[in-house]
């Protein structure tokens, strides 16, 4: 997990989207997906931004206007010359991909004091033991530091989240 310290939501999803960039998608593709995304997820009366989608232009010319449109407007997001708007935060981070898109969502839930919690997929009797002793630490903490008992609870509630996780894929399987 990387460390982005106080930067703000916006430098977080820049930097994981360059990255992504760098890492060898384009630019350009990067803005397709960021649109496709925006119109997928966002209703057609809730939308607020300045992206198109280019197959609602019968003529290939339009339809190549409103990707070029689209395409200077991420541009713009990406080098920071305007902030990311709220409405494309969830449309971004879909656009990121696999361990671009897991890093940049620990990152920005770090920001906002969340814990990451860990993917495991084998929820096995050690683990559910280690859930089991720390709701006892959590317990013991209680009576003697009830600060301490907070952070464990915390901790706690990570752990139990990836639990649920593990067990839900189990049950799918």
């Amino acid at each position: 997990m990387s460390n982005f310290g106080h930067n703000t939501e916006g430098e977080i999803l820049r930097a994981w989207a360059w990255r992504q960039i760098e890492g060898g998608q384009t630019q350009s593709s990067f803005a397709c997906a960021l649109a496709d995304a925006y119109l997928k997820h966002t209703p057609d009366g809730s939308r607020t931004l300045p992206l198109e989608n280019p197959d609602d232009y019968p003529l290939d010319a339009d339809s190549a206007r409103a990707t070029t449109s689209n395409r200077k407007n991420v541009e713009r997001w990406l080098k920071g010359s305007q902030p990311i708007p709220a409405d494309l935060v969830y449309a971004w981070t879909q656009t990121l991909l696999g361990g671009y898109r897991d890093g940049c969502l620990s990152d920005l839930f770090g920001r906002y004091g969340l814990l990451p919690v860990e993917d495991d997929t084998s929820p096995d009797t050690a683990t559910i033991g280690k859930m089991m002793s720390a709701m006892g630490n959590i317990a013991q903490d209680l009576v003697s530091s009830p600060a301490q008992a907070v952070g464990n609870i915390r901790q706690l509630r990570a752990g139990l989240a990836g639990l649920e996780i593990a067990i839900n894929k189990g049950l799918a399987a």
